[in-house]
């Protein structure tokens, strides 16, 4: 008999086995008990479950079982062995295939081969042996990396607000580090659409970024869209204390 290490460790079981016409059938026709037939049929299902030929009672692919191995397997003296195997033989239970094997009838039927969950965990593990493997400082690095790529678009965006408002207001270019990012910052908080139409109405009013900031404080918290003439700033000064006084 071959060793168990078939990848089915279990096969189905049917409520109905405990009240098989056939099996009854059989009990009568051998007159012996239920529990003799049924327990020769179980070790059998399971023979065929661990076969390499699922199904079958083989040893190897090419090799049936002998008529000693069916013995041993179905556990009982030879005679009994050779009635119970002519009698489920006759009820469609057994069939006797090409090479003189023996091939439980409906076992694929009954026992189908999606059973087997070992393929699709064994492919399940490898796909999660490979994401757990596949670096973590590579899947780091790649959060990183968009990280990176994220920073350089919004970078992008700023410098080309920034050239925008310039050429609206044709105020003259200046130092991105401070006075763009001043920029960017009121455009965060009001919209671009609000800067770009302050820079509009800075066009030909205002002659420096600086004064643009300064003006900025104060139009852009009354600026309604589509007004070109918003409320006009004051002029801002610093006191003796260094504080801003708008006059």
């Amino acid at each position: 008999m071959p060793d168990n290490d078939s990848t089915f460790p279990w096969f189905r079981w049917y409520n109905e086995a405990s009240n098989d016409k056939k099996i009854d059938s059989i009990c009568d026709d051998l007159e012996i008990d239920y529990a003799t037939v049924i327990g020769a049929w179980t070790l059998l299902l399971s023979a065929a479950a661990c076969s390499p030929i699922r199904g079958s009672l083989y040893v190897t692919l090419q090799k049936r079982y002998s008529n000693a191995a069916v013995t041993k397997a179905m556990r009982c003296n030879s005679d009994l062995v050779q009635k119970l195997l002519q009698e489920f033989i006759d009820y469609g239970m057994i069939e006797v295939d090409e090479n003189g094997g023996y091939r439980l009838t409906n076992f694929l039927k009954r026992q189908p081969p999606s059973d087997n969950s070992s393929p699709r965990v064994q492919k399940s593990r490898e796909k999660n042996k490979y994401a757990v493997t596949k670096p973590l400082q590579g899947r780091y690095s790649n959060a990183l990396d968009k990280d990176k790529d994220l920073n350089k678009d919004k970078e992008n965006n700023n410098h080309f607000f920034v050239g925008e408002f310039l050429r609206i207001s044709e105020i003259p270019g200046l130092g991105y580090e401070y006075h763009g990012k001043k920029l960017c910052e009121l455009r965060d908080k009001y919209g671009e659409e609000k800067l770009l139409e302050f820079a509009d109405w800075c066009k030909q009013k205002i002659f420096t970024i600086e004064d643009a900031l300064k003006s900025a404080k104060t139009a852009l918290p009354n600026w309604k869209s589509g007004i070109k003439e918003p409320v006009k700033p004051k002029k801002v000064y610093i006191d003796p204390d260094g504080n801003e006084v708008l006059r």
